[in-house]
């Protein structure tokens, strides 16, 4: 007669760290690789073999909660557990801690202790290190990695001699010296888990942050994430093959550093460098031509603070500086206090670098640039507020010694608000782009168009509202090869537009600008100008409409820009500018919604008033901001009120010419 194996019908669960059934503990079941505690990763969980319920078994609700002795229990009695496939298994005890895991169960094997792993529960990882009653294969769930850091996450007991051991991911255990603990990471790499804290050291820090920078690289994990509080940071010699200077951190290609919000901050510590020190926080290698840039990287969601209250006096520490390749943005960030740029995105003149995007951003209180871009094929600097910079707000440049052609191409500067600056945009040497519907105060020069060896080519500076400049609101100096400047507002300036300076400047056009309160709306500054048109441009309280040299090449055209400071209308046009004339001569003529917003409707009326049978025509058009100055033509004839509905927009102006004979015209948008 053959014989059977004595064994309990229940398996039950010991608590590893005391020897006893885990009581009154927590049992969930979910689909492989999965948290089972998640409602949405839980499986259907029977009594019976069956678990199609066809025999009448019912599902069990979840989590399946232990007795006295650690068995699964339903009401009140024990029981075996049973689910279809395969499946993970998670247990808790009764204060809520994990004591097993086990991410992928095999079908057709029992849920006993065999399929999970042990887990012993500890509030820091100095309480793992020196247990004296771990084994290989448990893990060790920590509470937190130092007290007060917030690291907490699960580590896997292993043979020391299977690993290497560092003080980040992988640290050697003291109550047995024959294990080691590595950190388990799953998913994003958060750097509190590597040691980073508001309450760790200067050192500390960087050493932690960087640590988990050069983890989330070699692992192809994509993002390290700091947490809330205020990190002090220290530096070291920067290790890129210029040996250049100092940084404290060295981001890596395809990872991203990202705060959990602005109030994760990375702040330099005090007295962190000496008069004149070159050095960066955020940085990359790639700044000599032995080394690429980064490559589908940046900084996200994060606050970075020069700390330059406590420094030595220097210019040249910047917040963020990466060297680019290809795909490269820094967006959403907070870069204030520093002794340099608050943010540098750059490729090298013989590695242009792709596709940069600097968006979002709050950069103030520097002693450099507030954001810079250079050397790129690529670039977005989008929705940025710069304030309180001694240099230019937003700076780009293209410029290769020698040559006449920028390196600096395809980009656009757009939304931004700007103030407290030397120049609010400053585009040097640069081709192929756009600067739109920017906000630019309490500047120097509102925007700053400059030569260096190369033209600037092909610029377009459309829509951006200027007032309260020290200098002008617009200036072209140097040579340009075709720079256009339309639809722009400048206001309490002295001077709305300036072209020359520097040396010859040409290849300029300027028209539908609109100007308030300035000395002077157009200066012409260089007796060598060549192929500047200036031309309808429009406003109200100017002291001098133009100011231009005597002998001007015949390539120069400066048109007598309309003043409607006198315009009167024979009706009261509420909302509006409006505009009346009586010659006999036909004159172009540019009428504005003085605030901003076009009537209701979108609605442009016409009411002309004859005199002697005068015959009152007119060619116009209607320019919108959003359709980057396409005109839609209006065809208005007679001598009535006329209605004429318009393309819906935020902002636009009517532009063309009005023909009368003796008659009074009056336009209301």
């Amino acid at each position: 007669m053959s014989k059977n194996i004595v064994e309990l019908p229940y398996k039950y669960y010991p608590d590893p760290t005391k020897g006893k059934p885990v009581y009154l503990g927590y049992i969930y079941i979910g689909e492989p690789n999965t948290d089972p505690e998640v409602v949405i990763n839980q499986k259907q969980v029977t009594m019976s073999e069956s678990c199609t319920c066809s025999d009448g078994s019912t599902p069990i609700a979840q989590p399946i909660r232990t007795g006295a002795g650690g068995v699964p229990e339903f009401n009140g009695s024990s029981i075996a557990l049973f689910t279809e496939g395969n499946y993970s298994i998670k247990v808790l005890n009764s204060k809520g801690d994990q004591v097993y895991y086990s991410g992928n169960v095999r079908d057709g094997e029992p849920l006993t202790l065999n399929n999970t792993e042990i887990v012993l529960n500890f509030s820091t990882l100095s309480e793992a290190v020196s247990a004296d009653y771990a084994t290989a294969g448990a893990a060790a769930n920590l509470k937190e990695r130092t007290t007060g850091n917030g690291g907490g996450a699960m580590w896997d007991y292993v043979l020391a001699s299977s690993v290497t051991t560092n003080t980040f991911d992988v640290v050697a255990c003291t109550g047995d010296t024959s294990l080691a603990l590595v950190l388990r990471v799953v998913g994003s790499v958060l750097a509190s888990t590597f040691g980073a804290s508001p309450n760790s050291t200067a050192d500390t820090n960087r050493d932690a942050i960087q640590a988990a920078i050069d983890f989330a690289s070699s692992e192809n994990r994509g993002l390290v994430v700091i947490s809330s509080g205020v990190h002090l940071i220290s530096n070291t010699a920067y290790v890129g093959a210029s040996g250049a200077g100092v940084q404290s951190l060295i981001l890596r290609d395809n990872v991203w550093l990202e705060g959990v919000s602005l109030s994760s901050v990375i702040k330099l510590q005090d007295n962190a460098y000496g008069a004149g020190a070159y050095g960066r926080i955020i940085t990359s290698l790639g700044d000599s031509g032995a080394e690429d840039g980064l490559i589908n990287s940046g900084v996200r969601n994060l606050t970075v603070d020069g700390n330059k209250d406590n420094q030595i006096a220097s210019t040249q520490y910047t917040n963020i500086l990466l060297e680019a390749k290809e795909e490269v943005s820094v967006i959403g960030c907070r870069s204030i206090n520093c002794q340099g740029n608050g943010i540098m995105v750059r490729g090298q003149v013989a590695a242009i670098a792709k596709n940069i995007r600097i968006t979002d951003n709050t950069v103030k209180g520097v002693t450099g640039i507030g954001i810079q871009a250079a050397q790129f094929d690529g670039c977005q600097i989008l929705a940025n507020n710069v304030d309180d910079c001694v240099n230019n707000a937003i700076d780009i440049y293209g410029n290769k010694s020698g040559d006449t052609l920028s390196t600096t191409s395809l980009w656009v500067i757009s939304g931004n608000v700007c103030s407290n600056s030397l120049n609010g945009i400053f585009p040097e040497t640069v081709r192929d782009g756009v600067v739109s519907n920017n906000s630019i105060s309490f500047c120097n020069y509102g925007i700053h168009i400059n030569r260096i060896n190369g033209d600037p080519r092909n610029v377009n500076v459309i829509n951006n509202e200027i007032h309260d400049c020290t200098t002008a609101g617009l200036w072209a100096s140097g040579d340009n090869s075709y720079t256009r400047w339309a639809n722009n507002s400048v206001a309490k300036s002295p001077v709305g537009i300036k072209v020359g300076g520097g040396g010859q400047t040409g290849g300029c056009v300027a028209y539908g600008n609109f100007f308030d309160t300035c000395d002077e709306a157009i200066v012409i500054d260089a007796t060598g100008a060549n192929n500047i048109k200036v031309f309808n441009n429009y406003g109200l309280n100017i002291t001098t409409w133009k100011t231009v040299p005597v002998g001007l090449a015949s390539s120069v055209f400066v048109e007598d820009d309309i003043d409607i400071t006198a315009s009167s209308a024979p009706y009261d046009w509420v909302n509006s500018d409006a505009f009346s004339t009586s010659n006999t001569n036909s004159r172009s003529a540019y009428f504005r919604n003085s605030g901003g917003i076009l009537a209701e409707f979108g609605r442009m009326e016409w009411k002309s008033t004859n005199i002697s049978g005068g015959n009152i025509q007119s060619s116009l058009s209607f320019i919108t901001k959003e359709a980057n100055n396409e005109s839609t033509p209006l065809v208005l004839l007679g001598d009535d009120v006329q209605m004429v509905t318009l393309p819906l927009s935020d902002s636009g102006i009517v532009v063309g010419t009005l023909w009368n004979n003796a008659g009074v015209v009056s336009v209301k948008i």
